[in-house]
């Protein structure tokens, strides 16, 4: 014995109440578990990065345990209990994560159910899940659905949006700059150029001085402006004339 299993018994008087201490104690434990978990990991085991040595060394080592649990037999009434067990295990293995409580608790009993008596208690757990969380799919559902609808609004909205190659370029910061081919300036293009064209800048500054008095609040009067832009249109039409002279 292990020292700290000795000291349990270290009162026997006779070697027949030891045995029968650690019959009481240990003789009723059931196996079953440790034969199932024996069982998936043989199962799942994988070479990986061992070498085939090292990997038949550990399936031999759990066959041979699993040999002593399940030691070879010819009854018959043995051999279908092991069948049974064995799709007991295939069910229990195959169970989501959330049954591990009740996995464990079958697997622990003192004498391993009947297939049909877990498969019924399984199926009273899943009823009971259902019974004290009747809301959980539903808010699950709901909130998929709230997802997904916001998300398609978002893309209906940026598609009905019409591209705007200045306004993209505005929202970036950045500024179209014009260039005249012909004073080589920037600000304005070749048909906008006052070299070419010296009447629309007596407009502009026309249009700017109309703004100015509107900004300014100025005391000018409607007939003083009116003068004011014949005199400009006068002043234009005749440097039109001289430069088509």
């Amino acid at each position: 014995m292990e020292p700290h299993i000795s000291e349990i018994f270290s009162f026997s008087e006779y070697a027949k109440d030891l045995w029968k201490s650690v019959a009481s104690l240990y003789g009723l434990r059931n196996n079953v578990a440790r034969v199932f978990e024996l069982k998936r990991e043989i199962a799942e085991a994988e070479q990986g990065t061992k070498s085939f040595t090292e990997h038949f060394g550990y399936l031999k080592k759990k066959w041979d345990e699993l040999d002593t649990y399940r030691p070879q037999t010819t009854d018959a009434k043995i051999l279908l209990k092991r069948v049974e067990e064995d799709k007991i295990f295939d069910v229990l293995s195959s169970l989501k994560p959330e049954y591990e409580s009740l996995r464990s608790t079958i697997l622990m009993s003192a004498e391993l159910p009947s297939l049909s008596n877990v498969c019924a208690t399984v199926q009273r757990e899943e009823t009971r899940k259902k019974v004290m969380n009747p809301n959980s799919k539903s808010i699950i559902d709901l909130d998929a659905a709230e997802s997904s609808a916001l998300m398609s609004s978002k893309d209906d909205k940026r598609r009905a949006m019409p591209f705007d190659k200045d306004q993209n370029s505005r929202a970036k910061g950045k500024r179209e700059v014009f260039h005249c081919d012909h004073c080589n300036k920037t600000g304005h293009t070749k048909d906008r150029c006052w070299d070419i064209y010296p009447h629309l800048k007596a407009t502009f500054d026309k249009n700017k001085l109309a703004r100015a008095a509107v900004d300014d609040n100025s005391s000018f009067t409607i007939d003083q402006l009116k003068d004011f832009f014949n005199q400009l249109g006068n002043k234009t039409e005749r440097k039109a004339n001289h430069t088509s002279g």
